[in-house]
């Protein structure tokens, strides 16, 4: 008799639970948020787990109360841990978007896969999304730690100036006798790239600020810093770096047999051979007295070795300049015309114009001492003299003056 009484007594007070949770569930429907915030608070007290959601619930959405993240963590933590599946989930979602608590990705993991268990979708698809940006940010990090050792890079190497081609094959044979997946011109100081190789479309200068050149491998940061390309010779210089999706490469190929297209006899061999003798002279232009710098170009453009520039030579060294220029993207000539055809009407026209302001003794050729006697007769001072003799920017003034004039002399032209 007395277990039955105890038996009657539960049943009662879980009727009444009921009772009161549905008429708490049946204000809320109604809108009427302040009762069933009151029909479900004692409930949520004695330990019911519904109802203890459901406190989490308005809470977390200031439903019938001020909105208040930490009672709605409390309330979710009270429910979760006596496995209601939607407060374990609501839970994890607050310690992964840092509401009411720190940003945990273990407690995060930990509650979505408790509710995942219990059958939550929802909560199956936030633990893949939340897997893949752990994966990311661990990825992220890797980029950055090797951002960090490539930012000081010494400079590429002399001898891979020139033209190059992008394979994902390691076997050069193979490579060349295939379609190659990018054309490079790599000169000293940039990389100018173009994808579709079998067309005559422009090259596109990649950034010097997101560049890194090392003697054998070429990095290519994004400007937010998020990703690396990197392109390489003969090794990677990050091999641990493959399974990072934030990570590419390509193998750069020189495949002579490709250069037959006209446009790298006709301008890109001359621009690359002129980049090479840039970048050979450019520690004694900034090093050197101003003389030994300008010597640097008379022997360039002195053919014939008689330390003296005719106008065929001029015309000759002209040329390598607006090439070079144009595919730095210095220059651009007119659309009707290539750059190398343009080259050989402007080249004329450059090397008179330096032979009329250089040739003093009127005999159809320049040297040294006429490059340099405006600049050496402006003062007797010996001591001026052998500091800015004539230097190498005021010496070559017609080929920097070409730089700003390309376009009014082509528009002249045509």
């Amino acid at each position: 008799m007395k277990k039955l009484t105890i038996l009657l007594f539960l049943i009662l007070i879980s009727f009444n639970s009921y009772a009161n949770f549905q008429d708490g569930w049946n204000a809320y429907e109604k809108g009427d948020y302040k009762t069933a915030f009151n029909e479900w608070k004692p409930l949520a007290e004695q330990g019911d787990a519904s109802a203890q959601y459901n406190l989490g619930w308005m809470y977390d959405n200031g439903k019938g109360v001020l909105k208040d993240y930490k009672e709605a963590h409390k309330w979710y933590t009270k429910a979760a841990e006596q496995g209601d599946a939607d407060a374990q989930y609501n839970l994890g979602w607050m310690y992964d978007n840092g509401e009411g608590v720190l940003k945990d990705y273990k407690e995060a993991h930990k509650w979505y896969t408790k509710a995942a268990e219990q059958g939550s979708n929802k909560a199956k698809e936030r633990l893949k999304a939340l897997d893949k940006e752990r994966l990311k940010a661990l990825e992220l990090k890797e980029i950055h730690k090797a951002i960090n050792n490539i930012e000081k890079a010494p400079g590429i190497s002399f001898s891979l100036i020139g033209k190059w081609y992008a394979f994902d094959s390691e076997s050069e044979t193979e490579a060349c006798n295939s379609t190659p997946s990018e054309e490079i011109i790599l000169l000293h100081d940039q990389t100018l790239s173009r994808y579709d190789v079998l067309s005559d479309s422009e090259y596109i200068s990649i950034p010097y600020s997101n560049h890194h050149f090392f003697p054998k491998n070429i990095f290519w940061v994004t400007d937010e810093k998020s990703a690396i390309h990197e392109y390489y010779f003969e090794t990677l210089m990050f091999p641990g770096l493959k399974s990072n999706s934030l990570y590419s490469h390509s193998r750069l190929i020189q495949c002579h047999n490709l250069n037959n297209q006209i446009g790298y006899i006709l301008l890109e061999s001359d621009a690359i051979e002129f980049d090479k003798f840039v970048y050979s002279v450019k520690n004694i232009c900034q090093k050197s007295n101003p003389i030994d710098c300008l010597s640097e170009f008379v022997d360039f453009a002195d053919v014939s070795s008689n330390n003296e520039l005719s106008l065929a030579e001029l015309t000759r060294f002209a040329r390598f300049v607006v090439k070079w220029l144009s595919l730095k993207g210095e220059i651009t000539t007119d659309e009707g015309i290539g750059t190398a055809a343009a080259s050989t009407i402007i080249a004329p026209l450059l090397a008179k114009y330096i032979l009329l302001n250089y040739d003093y003794d009127n005999d159809d050729h320049i040297d040294i001492s006429e490059m340099t006697y405006d600049m050496v007769n402006i003062t007797g001072s010996s001591e001026f003299n052998n500091s800015i003799t004539r230097s190498y920017i005021k010496a070559m003034d017609a080929i920097s003056k070409s730089k700003k004039d390309a376009s009014r002399i082509m528009d002249t032209i045509f």
